[in-house]
């Protein structure tokens, strides 16, 4: 115990001297002269301003005292604890002396009387609760380290944070004066949703962060002893009207009724979820007897993470005024790597706190899921690194788009404190799941009851009791990866918002992204890249389940494949692009019709080869008599539908723009370099997403070498399909060097393009490996119990 005491005591002297210290900007100064201004420091007059730094001082101190008073006299009697009282609040004084004299070498640091008191009575206040509550915090802490499951008061905790973040800045008035100018200033809101600011976006994150704050309420009352529904609606709005309460005397805080009620809706929700857990769904223990929510539980938890990454990235990158210039990027280092906690600093406590919370919570539900991800591994040791690397990454990820906003603040210290966060969430997570493994029940009164032998006598014969989560290894081995794969998804979507306005990427490309929506159509275009790389897999595992054989599976997937793919196009494309590719209608027919029917024609033919590719990949893993009579089914559709699409595209284009890329406008044989690239693409994209399941050294090998060779081989495919001398904008170029520059004025040649092509075509690769990935996890089963009749 005295060995915990002691490190905490060094954990937290060292928060308040470097704390003290921020942003550590020293300044050389002779000792004569830093004695002399240390031995005139004058006592501020405090203003209503400055209240919260006195508050914040004292508060700073308490803890300090509270634990070196514990660590010395833990095991003394009166006399012992009473020298080391003396001594502690000695030592406390001579330490926020030296704090003191020490800001004077760290400007813009002040230096007054008014820390040095306040300090000081920070420190008579830790050792006056040392005496009061010493000795029932070491039993406590006895109690927990024996008995993990009864000893936490997570419900004291959680509202004392709330309460603790609802009293800031601790600038507290009891003058009426103040009072009234504070009714005056319009703090003292009465009437519910009155003092919503008029933002949309605001005021929907303000009123949902308030109820989503009050969910846990609920079930947090009943680890402490079971109780009706009406019950905790109660104690959840007599908790919201003291915390509100209390800011009435916090002269800056508004009071607001809207709070209140949001509390109400809060603790309503969580009753509701209360009931689910009742009903097999489990808040933070097991479910009995459901083996299918059993099985997908993980997946479920997969989805909630990438669902949370989506929510994150719309709370933190809003208002998603992205400036993509190198010149940002290259000042990363500077803002990036500044002292930990410097910007914070430069706020009030109150912009500090808040700051710590919104980062600290808002990747807790990170570590949640996390743990629920990851609970079946036996390794520790693994399982701590795989969390710690994901949180990383992601937190990483956030902070390095938040460098283009030109209004946000990007540096280490938020990295730290979301890492912290998903920790916390991780280990709590971990913590309930054992102690809250009873479940609940809610008997026909309306009372809701825990499993739990202290509440034994509450219960009838049928009482809901914890199960067993433990699934089978090969599950939590589909989970994991499924779970990494869907993460890929916020990749890619991450990649095409860089690419949207990025001036580093090809012309042609960015012209695909709407100018004045960039996000928006970045998450368009990444459920468009979905749509097209992930529904031939889909669409082929599917048929392969069905005891029949279909002769028009191909003609069928290419109609839905095409017109759900020209749907997301006209509505995600501008339209001046797709004319660029398409051409302009010039038809006597619809306008929209035209597009669509050219579209069909060119879209028709990436489509079936993408099938083609994976139907073939497939093969080489799965091979039974019905997949090589549907292939063979599939080049007789390929090979008569293919000409006809070449027809459209070629021979009736309706504009050049295609065609004069193509080696000798499209009327050579050397155009089949382009179909080979392509399936060469897909084929190599499918075949990776099939090695994550039918592993086996031999295939990896060759599909490792086919990749590697894929490289030189692809850009010489590329150069023999496309025209070499392209004569246009008053410059000669190629058809690569028009696709891959970044601009019209300055074609690039040599290794730099070669480079260019690569990066291309490791980008195409690894788009169908992302988007095939988690389809194919989801199926693969399927794809199992065939190869078992082989």
């Amino acid at each position: 115990m005295k060995n915990n005491l002691l490190i905490a005591g060094i954990l937290y002297a060292t928060f308040v001297v470097y704390g003290s210290l921020v942003p550590w900007q020293f300044n050389s100064m002779p000792l004569t002269e830093a004695w002399h201004r240390f031995q005139n420091i004058e006592y501020l007059t405090l203003g209503i301003a400055s209240r919260a730094d006195w508050v914040a001082n004292i508060l700073l101190f308490i803890p300090l005292a509270f634990l070196w008073l514990g660590v010395i006299s833990l095991q003394k009697q009166v006399v012992g604890r009473f020298l080391s009282s003396v001594f502690v609040l000695l030592a406390s004084f001579l330490l926020c002396s030296a704090i003191e004299f020490t800001q004077l070498f760290f400007p813009p640091r002040t230096v007054s009387l008014n820390d040095i008191l306040a300090e000081s009575l920070g420190a008579l206040i830790g050792t006056l609760a040392w005496w009061i509550f010493g000795k029932k915090f070491i039993t406590w802490i006895d109690g927990w380290q024996k008995n993990k499951t009864n000893s936490v008061p997570y419900l004291q905790f959680y509202l004392g944070c709330m309460f603790f973040y609802s009293v800031m800045p601790l600038d507290l008035t009891l003058s009426p004066v103040e009072f009234y100018h504070k009714w005056r200033e319009g703090r003292v809101i009465l009437l519910p949703f009155s003092g919503l600011k008029g933002d949309l976006f605001r005021d929907i994150y303000d009123c949902l962060a308030d109820v989503i704050l009050w969910l846990p309420i609920p079930w947090l009352w009943l680890q402490i002893k079971p109780m009706s529904k009406n019950e905790l609606l109660k104690r959840v709005l007599l908790s919201a009207a003291i915390i509100e309460f209390f800011q009435l005397f916090v002269y800056s805080r508004v009071t607001d009724v809207t709070d209140i009620f949001l509390a109400f809706v809060g603790g309503v929700f969580g009753l509701k979820l209360i009931g689910l857990s009742s009903n097999k769904f489990a808040l933070a223990g097991g479910a009995k007897g459901l083996n299918g929510y059993k099985n997908s539980s993980k997946l479920i938890a997969c989805l909630a993470y990438l669902l949370w990454i989506l929510v994150v990235c719309f709370v933190f990158l809003y208002p998603y005024n992205f400036e993509w210039s190198y010149l940002r990027l290259s000042a990363w280092s500077d803002k990036f790597f500044r002292v930990p906690f410097y910007a914070y600093y430069y706020g009030t406590e109150y912009r500090a706190v808040t700051e710590f919370f919104h980062k600290v919570m808002f990747f807790m539900p990170f570590g949640v899921v996390s743990a629920y991800v990851f609970s079946s591994l036996n390794s520790r040791r693994q399982v701590g690194f795989i969390v710690l690397a994901t949180l990383t990454m992601t937190a990483f990820g956030v902070e390095i788009f938040q460098l283009f906003l030109p209004n946000k603040n990007a540096d280490i210290t938020d990295v730290i404190l979301e890492v912290f966060g998903g920790c916390l969430g991780y280990l709590l997570t971990k913590q309930l799941k054992f102690t809250g493994s009873q479940e609940l029940k809610i008997n026909h009164a309306g009372d809701i009851f825990l499993a739990d032998p202290r509440f034994k006598s509450k219960f009838s014969e049928d009482s809901v009791l914890p199960s067993d989560l433990n699934g089978g290894k090969g599950q939590v081995d589909r989970s994991i990866q499924g779970f990494l794969a869907l993460v890929s998804v916020f990749i890619t979507f991450g990649v095409l918002v860089f690419i949207s306005s990025s001036e580093a990427v090809p012309y042609n490309l960015r012209e695909l992204f709407s100018k004045e929506h960039p996000v928006s159509s970045a998450l368009g275009v990444t459920v468009l890249i979905y749509w097209c790389f992930a529904y031939p897999i889909f669409s082929l595992i599917h048929m392969l389940k069905k005891d029949i054989l279909e002769g028009f599976f191909y003609v069928r997937f290419l109609v839905v494949h095409s017109l759900i793919a020209w749907v997301l196009v006209r509505a995600i494309v501008p339209l001046e692009s797709i004319h660029d590719v398409l051409g302009s209608p010039i038809l006597m027919i619809p306008n929209e019709l035209e597009l669509a029917f050219r579209f069909f024609a060119l879209f028709g033919i990436y489509s079936l080869t993408t099938l083609s590719a994976a139907h073939l990949a497939l093969l080489s893993f799965v091979s039974t008599r019905q997949m090589m009579r549907l292939f063979i089914i599939g080049v007789f559709w390929a090979l008569l539908l293919l000409p006809f699409g070449y027809w459209v595209v070629v021979i009736q284009a309706a504009t050049d723009n295609l065609t004069e890329l193509m080696s000798d406008n499209g009327y050579s044989l050397s155009i089949v370099c382009l179909g080979i690239y392509l399936f060469l693409v897909c084929w190599l994209g499918s075949s990776i997403s099939f090695l994550t399941v039918f592993k086996g050294a031999r295939r990896i090998v060759m599909i490792s070498i086919v990749f590697i060779v894929s490289f030189p081989l692809g850009y010489q495919l590329l150069n023999w399909g496309t025209e070499q001398f392209i004569v246009k904008y008053d410059t000669v170029f190629s058809a690569l060097q028009f696709l891959l520059s970044t601009d019209r004025s300055n074609f690039i040649t040599g290794d730099a393009l070669r480079m260019r092509f690569f990066i291309m075509h490791l980008g195409l690769v690894s788009l169908f490996f992302l988007a095939q990935n988690p389809v194919f996890f989801v199926f693969s089963n399927s794809v199992r119990l065939r190869t078992r009749d082989v």
